[in-house]
């Protein structure tokens, strides 16, 4: 389910009934405001009788937190087959701004000339870290912040919560529902004891040993507190504050 972002839905709905879709577009804003779950729904009304979708390819960063060639790479062969399930072969490369630069321009040659019947759907904060080349041949679509209200409705109906824990979840989100998710399933908090920089860092690394177990799984969240560590050390942060983001980062 899709919460807010009623004009995006409209414009989609339009483009899929004119069969006109095929294309590139950058969908942008805040994390977690549901730019890749709303990508990710346009993949599954291509190909709704199947329950892998096998036209869709996810890209995402890999351990080093870049896109690299062989992505791109990957991204070609995938979209240079013909479909089989769905009208259209459709490509969400998640946090886009991890596209290193030879990345940039192998995917800039695809979008130069797109294989017939692609769908190529960019997630990232700001398009304005990417090559402006690149940015021009997709079409940018934004994604604000969704109302409170609707993320309460959607946390209460769709996802179980109780009706006090999702207005408080909501409330706290600032618009973000993958935020407010978080924040309703998992209450995490940071331990109002903890004062001192080194304890922030016995904590984190507390935190790491805990999420290792299951590093797969894991994996954004590992990344996010090590991100939040050397923002923290690096500049003058409220520590409580980045630790509580890099918990509920998705």
């Amino acid at each position: 389910m899709i919460i807010g972002h009623e004009r995006q839905q409209k414009f989609f709905d339009k483009l899929m009934k004119a069969g006109e879709l095929s294309g590139s577009y950058i969908f942008f804003g805040e994390s977690e405001t549901g730019k890749f779950s709303f990508a990710e729904s346009i993949a599954k009304r291509l190909e709704p009788d199947s329950r892998t979708l096998t036209e869709l390819l996810v890209v995402r960063p890999d351990e080093k937190d870049s896109i690299g060639i062989d992505a791109a790479r990957r991204i070609k062969r995938f979209l240079s087959e013909k479909p089989v399930n769905a009208g259209v072969r459709s490509v969400i490369i998640d946090e886009a701004e991890s596209l290193t630069s030879q990345a940039e321009n192998a995917l800039l040659k695809i979008a130069e000339e797109p294989p017939e019947k692609s769908l190529i759907m960019m997630i990232v904060r700001n398009p304005d870290t990417l090559l402006p080349t690149l940015v021009s041949r997709f079409r940018k679509i934004y994604f604000s912040r969704v109302e409170s209200d609707k993320i309460a409705v959607w946390l209460e109906k769709e996802k179980g919560i109780s009706v006090a824990a999702a207005k408080a979840a909501a409330a706290s989100s600032f618009g973000r529902p993958g935020l407010a998710l978080r924040i309703a399933e998992k209450n995490i908090g940071v331990p109002e004891e903890l004062e001192s920089l080194a304890d922030y860092r016995a904590f984190i690394k507390s935190e790491i040993m805990k999420l290792y177990k299951d590093k797969i799984k894991n994996d954004e969240r590992i990344r996010a507190l090590v991100r939040r560590l050397y923002f923290i050390e690096q500049f003058n942060t409220n520590k409580k504050l980045q630790l509580q983001a890099a918990s509920w980062t998705r």
